[in-house]
């Protein structure tokens, strides 16, 4: 493919065949003019909220699974819901979507959390909110899947999100970019510290040639001790 935009049904069709996408369970039926019908899975998350959400901690969650008579959406709560099929592309941008039916109910189905990246494997975790109590569905199409190609060379997702994190509904993993950010903070305070005692004995009046030979290093400063 040589022009880029949006994939249309055909298209997405042919990639699947050629496997630069898959999609499974995969159903012919699902095929949109330019994307794809995803539909939604049985598992189900909300977070225990008691006074607010910590974006640095592993907030407490509660699961359960949508009985066959569905269950009832509860506007002012966020539930963590996701698709039955599983989604992987190394080629493509996905960029999953609202159906209009779904939001003619008022039914949101992610919060700016859309976009996919490429190399990503799994089943799409959803953000759904509603505004008014609405019964939903496992199976029922909850949203669609379009795929955007690339301007230049692809660079693969290596984020959060893979394997075991990337099967059924999860929950934010906002709190590891705080764990990766301490993590750098304690090695710059370990480079910033080694950078004072090379100053100091940079500045330091002993005679570090003597310090050299000797045992205990520098008295000032301890240059070369050992």
């Amino acid at each position: 493919m040589s022009h880029h935009g949006v994939l249309s049904g055909h298209e997405i069709q042919k990639q699947i065949q050629k496997g630069r996408i898959r999609i499974d369970p995969y159903d012919l039926e699902q095929i949109n003019p330019a994307s794809y019908d995803l539909t939604l899975g049985e598992g189900v998350k909300t977070y225990n909220v008691v006074e607010a959400l910590d974006s640095r901690a592993q907030n407490p969650t509660s699961d359960w699974i949508i009985p066959r008579d569905g269950i009832v959406l509860r506007p002012g709560v966020g539930y963590l819901m996701h698709t039955r099929e599983r989604v992987w592309t190394d080629t493509f941008v996905p960029v999953v979507d609202g159906k209009s039916s779904i939001g003619r109910l008022f039914i949101a189905v992610h919060i700016t959390a859309g976009y996919i990246d490429a190399g990503f494997d799994g089943h799409i975790t959803l953000e759904v909110t509603a505004v008014h109590p609405v019964r939903v569905y496992a199976g029922m199409r909850i949203c669609q899947i379009r795929f955007h190609t690339i301007a230049g060379e692809v660079m693969l997702y290596k984020g959060h999100y893979q394997g075991a994190t990337a099967t059924g509904a999860v929950a934010s993993r906002s709190w590891e970019q705080y764990r990766e950010n301490r993590n750098l903070l304690q090695r710059e305070d370990q480079s910033n510290e080694l950078d004072r005692v090379e100053q100091e004995q940079l500045s330091c009046k002993g005679d570090h040639e003597a310090a050299r030979r000797s045992e205990d290093g520098c008295e000032l400063c301890g240059y070369y001790a050992k």
